[in-house]
């Protein structure tokens, strides 16, 4: 039973470290976005995102959506994170985090999926809500 209680927190212990990691991996990422966005550099998004992009970048989707984002929501001024999951399973490692978001038009909620790749993180997914981009 000592034993089991021993390895239970070993494995607890390494979880965490590995999680704040994984979230030490994905800091930046969220700030070059918005400004990637800000500056209208929505191809540099696209390019240095992952393939699980590729079916809306290939038809030229979330292209147009970048573009609608800037053009309705305008200059992103600030955002606080709300949440994140951290997740590793057999399809890949990925990082979740959401964001309540403030532009210079209204506010959005954003979430931001990173996979996790020799400790760098790479946009994998990006969906977001507002009731202003949908009335702007």
């Amino acid at each position: 039973m000592k034993t089991k209680i021993l390895l239970t927190m070993s494995a607890l212990v390494l979880m965490g470290c590995s999680v704040s990691q994984d979230m030490a991996s994905t800091k930046d990422e969220i700030p070059k976005f918005h400004a990637a966005l800000d500056a209208e550099k929505f191809d540099d998004i696209i390019t240095n995102a992952t393939a699980d992009l590729n079916p809306a970048t290939n038809d030229g989707t979330f292209r147009k959506i970048l573009e609608a984002i800037h053009k309705k929501l305008g200059k992103f001024k600030s955002s606080t994170p709300v949440g994140w999951n951290d997740n590793a399973t057999t399809g890949g490692h990925f990082v979740t985090i959401a964001v309540k978001s403030i532009y210079e038009r209204g506010a959005a909620d954003e979430n931001f999926v990173f996979r996790l790749q020799d400790k760098s993180a790479k946009l994998a997914g990006y969906h977001i809500n507002s009731a202003a981009m949908m009335i702007n």
